[in-house]
Formats: C-alpha cells, sequence, structure tokens
C-alpha cells in the first residue's frame, strides 16, 4: 500500500460523502492544494491528519486500512477472474457471461460488486 493508494481512498470515501474538496480542506484546517498533494499521493499524511480525516469520515483508522485492503485484494480478484475477457468481448458473450454469474450471487454478493465497480469507475481504473 502506497501514498497514492491511500489518497485515493481518501477521495473515493470523501465523495461518497458528498463532501467537496474544499470545504473538506477547511473542516481538516488544512489548504485545499495541502488535500488535493494527498488525495494524489504526492504528500505522506502525517498521523494527526489521518485520524482527522477518519474521524471525519466517520471511521477508525484500523477499519480505513482494512477498506483499503479489501478493496486492493477485491480489485486483485476482479482483475485475475477477467484475464482473457477480450476473446470473449470479441464473441459476444462477456455481458451474457456477467448476468450469468450476477443473477447467482446473494443482494449482499451483488451489492460489494456495486461499490467496487463503483469506486473502479470513479478512480478510472
Amino acid at each position: 500500500m502506497n501514498h497514492e493508494q491511500v489518497g485515493a481512498f481518501i477521495r473515493k470515501l470523501r465523495k461518497e460523502e458528498g463532501v467537496n474538496s474544499i470545504d473538506f480542506a477547511r473542516r481538516l484546517g488544512i489548504s485545499q492544494p495541502k488535500l488535493s498533494r494527498v488525495e494524489t499521493g504526492l504528500q505522506a499524511i502525517p498521523v494527526e491528519l489521518l485520524a482527522r480525516i477518519c474521524e471525519l469520515l466517520n471511521t477508525d483508522v484500523s477499519s480505513f486500512f482494512r477498506k483499503i485492503e479489501e478493496s486492493e485484494r477485491a480489485l486483485s480478484f476482479v482483475q485475475e477472474q477477467t484475464r482473457g475477457y477480450e476473446e470473449k468481448v470479441v464473441e459476444g458473450v462477456l455481458e451474457e457471461e456477467c448476468m450469468r454469474l450476477l443473477s447467482n450471487l446473494t443482494n449482499d454478493q451483488k451489492q460489494a460488486i456495486y461499490v467496487l465497480l463503483s469506486s473502479m469507475q470513479n478512480s478510472s481504473i
């Protein structure tokens, strides 16, 4: 886990809370450019700042890092499972295969997939 991943996760959670970067920086007591450097991984996050960020995002530091690890594991799993998807796209069966797989999941599993896909889209992965 690196500064870029931590920063991107902060940005994702901030956006999910519906808070823009100017307001979030103000609430943290830092400048918006500093928040931008933190969220892009250009600046390390002091422990005190991370604790304030987690407080504003309604989580604790250990849960914050656990969520990042879970997100990374899920992304790795998806990448592993989708190797070779280009062939399926060419054959026109990727969408059908996805729908088949989704139909066998519980609602909780579908929600987890939705959150994962949303975070991938929001972070332009």
